[in-house]
């Protein structure tokens, strides 16, 4: 038997395989961790373009937000509303993304030159980049200031060669208005203001206190007309640029454009100041806390010439003829920002002064305006009353008698050896001699009566010779009705024609011939040129007694009492003096408003109560014009002038005095002047100076 035999492999070939095995797991590994580190690679490439398209995408919304805020600025220079902020929606491509813009306003329904101001306008502003977007939402306040100020100490407020500071207007009104500047500025250095060449000032003063050194202010008044739709900026030149400044403006319309006074258009024809300190009654600065001042009689003339600004004193008496607005600027050197006017009245003359109390337009700058200087503050304030209505400022022939005017009662005269007049068989021939119509009539119910003169009359001298039952008709050539002509008398007496024989016929008929003041009525109390009588009536107006007759004014009025002559005259008056006026329907006219007008005596027969105002208005007849006023005149008018608007306001021909509330120790010098305007007859409005500024700041989280 043969054995078997057992193979066996050799351990040094096993050994190879494990080798083999060992290289492809490594190769297995690094393949594997090259694939990793490829995906890692490429996952931070592309977060890392998405963190840049992110960071771009914030910057373009934040570029939304600034563009935002330009845009809102712009929009408060003029008329905001709720559609200014709204309206800022859009979306554009900046970069290489785009900006997407919406916005609310708040309230949603407001106008700054409304009921509802706008209070704020909250941006969205979403920028993209690619895939990625960013969104910031911006609460942006709006901040309407009444004014501008520099501050000397952080800006240079010289104001050239750049502009530092403006106050700009914007009109959009229909019609044309007034624009008036007052600013304040520190003289401190002999610093001086001037117009900037591209402003277009219309300079109507240029005042400075009387204090020295840090205590010194200057006062730069202007006034613009601004057309209708434009937008008007108005700035200064200052010498010094590191003395502070601050600047209020007054925007003043009416139905049609309003316009400066005075005689002419030259520059400081519609205002007045006095820089003299030690001119009691008309000056218009102050030191040491002093609070009084005043102004010439600005009413007093209609023309002359006008002093220009920068003068001492302003000498015409005509600045402020014709003028329903009265505006005062005023500029002081103070040691806070809460310093200010408690008050300004004007016209505060002892039991003469209409004592006005002025409207203040607008100070600046206040305790709220974060920065700004607290030695310079400028005010406006204003008074406006309404002017007559007619081409005269001026309101003529005003009485407290309702019938004023000339007349006679009867009729008397002389005759001659050329004329009839005579009386045979009761009948009265009335020759040339008599020219008495318009002025003296004859009526029925006179009496004759006669002396001097030669012949027999049958009827004895001074006595009646009979009653005129009758005017013989037709009229023959030359007679007239109440003057020459054949009269029917009661008795059949006979007075023969006569040289320098006087005839009087006595009546109970007032025949008036003339009146300024036409009302003349039944049961009205006669006085002056007839006394003691009233009229009982008044006689159908008939054109033929020589002069146009109209009911209330000139004709023929039956009178209580008996038959009496009064030669013909002047001063004759009807009715009882009160709280009502009259004035000819062909002078200008007073008019009830709300505040009721303030009426003065600018001249003539009367004394009015300062304070007088209209408080109704009739048309009496075609001719007069009744009103009413609040207090009964202490001495009744009689052929007087008149004045309303601003001349009501100053005491006539005389120093008008004013008086400023609030001036305490702090007031270490001011200065003022006032400004005439006319064609006013809306309320005044402060010039704003509108900044947004941030009051939120948000982004959506992605």
């Amino acid at each position: 038997m043969t054995p078997r035999r057992r193979s066996h492999a050799r351990p040094a070939a096993q050994r190879g395989m494990v080798t083999v095995v060992a290289m492809l797991f490594l190769v297995a590994t690094v393949v594997f961790g090259l694939t990793q580190m490829l995906n890692m690679s490429s996952g931070n490439v592309a977060e890392s373009q998405r963190q840049a398209d992110r960071t771009a995408a914030f910057f373009l919304a934040e570029s939304g937000l600034e563009q935002a805020q330009a845009s809102l600025a712009a929009a408060l220079v003029g008329s905001y509303t709720n559609n200014s902020c709204t309206g800022i929606a859009s979306t554009y491509t900046l970069g290489r993304g785009t900006v997407g813009l919406s916005a609310v306003s708040s309230p949603a329904n407001c106008d700054n030159s409304g009921a509802t101001p706008c209070g704020a306008c909250t941006v969205t502003s979403v920028g993209r980049v690619g895939n990625t977007q960013s969104t910031l939402t911006q609460d942006m306040n709006l901040t309407v200031r009444n004014g501008v100020y520099c501050n000397g100490a952080t800006t240079d407020c010289a104001n050239s060669p750049t502009l530092n500071w403006q106050l700009q207007l914007q009109n959009t009104a229909a019609v044309a208005g007034i624009g008036l500047f007052a600013l304040t500025y520190d003289e401190q250095g002999n610093n001086q203001a001037s117009c900037a060449a591209a402003s277009n000032c219309r300079l109507q003063m240029s005042v400075s206190s009387p204090a020295a050194g840090n205590n010194s202010v200057g006062l730069m008044g202007n006034a613009v007309l601004i057309p209708a739709g434009s937008t008007y900026p108005i700035y200064q030149t200052m010498t010094k640029g590191r003395n502070n400044l601050a600047e209020v403006g007054g925007f003043f319309l009416g139905t049609s454009a309003p316009t400066l006074t005075g005689p002419t258009t030259a520059a400081g024809a519609a205002s007045y100041w006095n820089t003299r300190n030690n001119d009691a009654t008309s000056k218009t600065v102050g030191s040491n806390g002093s609070s009084t001042g005043g102004t010439n009689d600005g009413t007093a003339t209609s023309g002359g010439t006008c002093a220009a600004p920068g003068t001492t004193t302003q000498s015409c008496t005509s600045w402020c003829q014709g003028g329903d607005m009265l505006v005062f600027s005023f500029s002081a050197n103070v040691t806070q920002l809460s310093d200010e006017l408690s008050g300004v009245t004007f016209g505060t003359n002892a039991s003469a002064g209409q004592n006005v109390a002025m409207t203040r337009i607008a100070k600046y700058p206040s305790p709220q305006v974060t920065g700004a200087p607290a030695n310079v503050d400028a005010e406006i304030w204003y008074a406006r009353n309404p002017n007559f209505t007619g081409a005269s400022p001026l309101a003529v022939n005003a009485s407290s008698y309702k019938g004023r005017g000339s007349g006679a009662v009867g009729a008397r005269w002389v005759s001659n050896n050329a004329d009839t007049t005579s009386i045979s068989s009761g009948t009265l021939t009335v020759g040339a001699s008599f020219t008495g119509p318009p002025g003296q009539v004859i009526s029925v119910g006179d009496t004759v009566s006669w002396s001097g003169g030669n012949g027999n009359p049958s009827c004895p001298t001074n006595t009646s010779c009979g009653t005129v039952t009758a005017q013989v008709t037709p009229l023959l050539a030359n007679e007239q009705l109440g003057g020459r002509g054949r009269y029917q008398l009661s008795g059949a007496l006979n007075v023969p024609s006569a040289n320098n024989r006087t005839w009087t016929v006595s009546s109970t008929v007032l025949r008036v011939s003339a009146c300024t003041v036409c009302h003349f009525a039944a049961g009205d109390a006669l006085s002056g040129l007839v006394s003691g009588r009233s009229i009982s009536s008044q006689a159908t107006p008939n054109n033929g007694y020589g002069a146009t007759e109209a009911t209330g004014g000139v004709g023929r009025y039956a009178l209580s009492g008996a038959a009496t002559y009064v030669a013909p005259g002047t001063n004759l008056y009807a009715g009882t003096p009160g709280s009502t006026l009259y004035l000819p329907a062909t002078s200008s006219q007073p008019t009830v408003t709300s505040p009721q007008m303030l009426i003065a005596l600018k001249s003539g027969t009367g004394a009015i109560t300062p304070g007088t105002r209209v408080t109704a208005v009739s048309a009496a007849n075609a001719a007069t014009t009744a009103f009413t006023v609040s207090t009964t005149p202490t001495t009744p008018l009689d052929g007087a002038t008149l004045c309303a608007g601003t001349c009501a306001f100053f005491v006539p021909n005389t120093d008008t005095t004013f008086a400023l509330g609030g001036v305490t120790a702090n007031f270490n010098g001011w200065a003022g002047g006032f400004t005439c305007l006319k064609g006013v007859d809306l309320t005044p409005q402060p010039v704003t100076s509108s900044t947004t500024s941030t009051a939120r700041w948000t982004e959506a989280v992605q």
